[in-house]
């Protein structure tokens, strides 16, 4: 399969492609790290006894530019309520812990890296290495934060579907 992953599905996309090589035909690694990702204030603060709604809104809120239109993230806060907090701080402590960082020479499949310019967690400094690291990789820079595919939808779709029709 071609397969996608935003930010921490990324990460486990790397994983995948290191371990299992042979279950990737091509990657898209969009707003992801090859190390660690810190979501919350800093690592010794992730499972602290905190309301996870509050935490959630925060990441959300804070993947978004300074100015971005509350709306365009409002249906992502939406579904806070309908998450499970252990799962969450799961999720922040693995995320913490996730460093592939020189091993991604391995990946020998197609690969295109997409970032946001204005991404100040999965920077494009960040995605430039990722490119660099896995041979023929390409790199797609878009003007947004985090959320790509919710603040440049056209530009996106745009991208991803020039890539696939490129796959042989």
């Amino acid at each position: 399969p071609i397969w996608v992953g935003v930010s921490m599905g990324g990460m486990i996309l790397q994983r995948l492609a290191l371990d299992h090589p042979s279950r990737v035909r091509a990657l898209v690694l969009v707003s992801t790290v090859d190390g660690p990702m810190i979501l919350d204030k800093g690592p010794e603060t992730i499972g602290a006894p905190r309301d996870y709604r509050a935490v959630s809104t925060t990441i959300i809120a804070d993947s978004f530019p300074p100015g971005t239109a509350p709306a365009l993230y409002q249906p992502l806060l939406d579904k806070i309520p309908t998450w499970n907090a252990t799962v969450l701080r799961q999720a922040l402590g693995s995320m913490s812990r996730f460093n592939v960082h020189g091993q991604l020479s391995r990946i020998a499949v197609p690969t295109l890296v997409m970032v946001g310019a204005k991404d100040d967690v999965a920077t494009v400094a960040i995605a430039k290495g990722i490119q660099a690291q896995i041979p023929g990789a390409q790199l797609a820079e878009f003007n947004t934060g985090h959320f790509i595919m919710a603040e440049d939808p056209a530009g996106f779709r745009t991208v991803l579907g020039t890539f696939l029709r490129s796959l042989k």
